[in-house]
C-alpha cells in the first residue's frame, strides 16, 4: 500500500502530469543551445588563431634561416670554389640539422635531387669560381608541427576551460533565478490543490519573473474571497428558499386565521375586544412583510455577489489572456 501510495504522488508531480507529455528540461536547451554556439565560435576563432600563428611561426624560421644564409654567405669559405663551400656547408649540416632544418648549395640551373625550388624557406645568391649557386634552406616541419600541437593544445585547453566557466554559471544563474522560484511556486499551488491551505513566501527573482511571482502570490488570497463570496451566496441563496418555503407554507393557515379575525373584530360588541383582535391582525401582517422583505433581500443580496462574482472572473480571463 505505501508503494501504491508513493507511486500515485509520482504520477501527480507536474513533470509527471497524466495526460500530459514529458517537456524537455529547458535548462537543458539552453545549455546545449549555448554548448553548441560557444562551441562552434570557439573552434572557428581557434583554427583562425592557429592559423594566424603558424603563418607568424613559419615568417620567423623563414628570417631566421635568411640570416643564417646570410651569415653563411660572408664566411671566407662560401667565397672561393665549390668544393670549399660545399666542405663547409658539410661541417656545419648537424648542427643546422639539430636546429630542424637543412642548408643545401645548388647551381641556379639545376633543382637539388630531393628538395625542389618551391620548398626552400629560404634562398641566397652565391657566385663560386664565376657561376651562380644558390644556398638554399628547407625545414623537416617537425619544429613547426609541434608547435602547432602546443598551439592547438592550449586553445583546447582554454576553450574547456572557458566552456566549463560558462555552463556553470549559466546553470547557477537559472537555477537560482527561473528553476527555484518556480519549484516554489509549483509547490505553493499543489499544497493549495491538496487542500493544506496557501502558505506561499515569494521567492527572490529577477525582473523578468516579478510579475509571475506577484500574481501566483495574489493567487491564495484571491481564490479564498472569491470562495467566501460563493459560500455566502449559497448560504443567502438556502435562507431565501427557506423563507420562501415557510412563506408558502404560512399563506393559507395565515388568510385562514386573518379571515376569522376580520369575522370576530366583525361580529364582536366590545371595543376592548376590537382593539385587541385588531392588534393580533396587524401582527399577522407584520410578520407575513418580515418574511417577504427577508426573502427580497437575501436574493438581491445573492443575485449580486453572483454578478459581482462573474464580474471578477472576466477581468480576471482578460488580464490574463494574450
Amino acid at each position: 500500500m505505501r508503494g501504491s501510495r508513493k507511486g500515485a504522488r509520482n504520477k501527480e508531480t507536474p513533470g509527471n502530469t497524466p495526460g500530459l507529455a514529458r517537456s524537455p528540461s529547458l535548462r537543458g536547451r539552453i545549455t546545449a543551445w549555448t554548448t553548441g554556439v560557444f562551441g562552434v565560435t570557439l573552434a572557428v576563432f581557434a583554427t583562425i588563431g592557429i592559423v594566424e600563428e603558424r603563418r607568424q611561426v613559419r615568417e620567423f624560421e623563414r628570417l631566421q634561416a635568411t640570416a643564417l644564409l646570410g651569415h653563411l654567405a660572408r664566411m671566407p669559405e662560401f667565397q672561393k670554389d665549390r668544393h670549399a663551400a660545399e666542405a663547409q656547408l658539410a661541417l656545419l649540416q648537424p648542427s643546422v640539422e639539430t636546429a630542424g632544418g637543412v642548408v643545401r648549395l645548388a647551381p641556379l640551373t639545376v633543382v637539388s635531387g630531393g628538395s625542389p625550388r618551391a620548398e626552400a624557406l629560404a634562398r641566397w645568391p652565391l657566385s663560386l669560381g664565376g657561376q651562380p649557386f644558390e644556398l638554399r634552406y628547407a625545414s623537416d616541419g617537425k619544429r613547426l608541427a609541434a608547435l602547432t600541437m602546443r598551439i592547438a593544445l592550449l586553445h583546447t585547453v582554454l576553450g574547456t576551460l572557458s566552456i566549463g566557466g560558462l555552463l556553470l554559471g549559466l546553470r547557477w544563474i537559472l537555477g537560482r533565478n527561473l528553476v527555484v522560484p518556480l519549484h516554489e511556486i509549483s509547490r505553493a499551488i499543489d499544497r493549495m490543490r491538496a487542500g493544506n491551505g496557501w502558505q506561499f513566501v515569494a521567492p527572490r527573482t529577477d525582473a523578468e519573473l516579478s510579475p509571475l511571482v506577484h500574481s501566483v502570490a495574489e493567487l491564495g488570497p484571491g481564490l479564498e474571497q472569491q470562495v467566501e463570496q460563493w459560500i455566502t451566496a449559497e448560504r443567502r441563496a438556502a435562507i431565501a428558499t427557506a423563507l420562501s418555503s415557510l412563506k408558502k407554507g404560512f399563506a393559507e393557515p395565515m388568510s385562514r386565521l386573518t379571515a376569522a379575525l376580520e369575522n370576530a373584530e366583525a361580529t364582536s360588541e366590545s371595543p376592548a375586544d376590537k382593539a385587541r383582535l385588531s392588534s393580533v391582525r396587524a401582527d399577522l401582517a407584520a410578520v407575513a412583510e418580515v418574511l417577504e422583505r427577508e426573502e427580497r433581500y437575501h436574493l438581491s443580496e445573492w443575485a449580486r455577489q453572483g454578478r459581482a462574482s462573474a464580474h471578477a472572473n472576466r477581468s480576471t480571463r482578460e488580464k490574463t489572456s494574450p
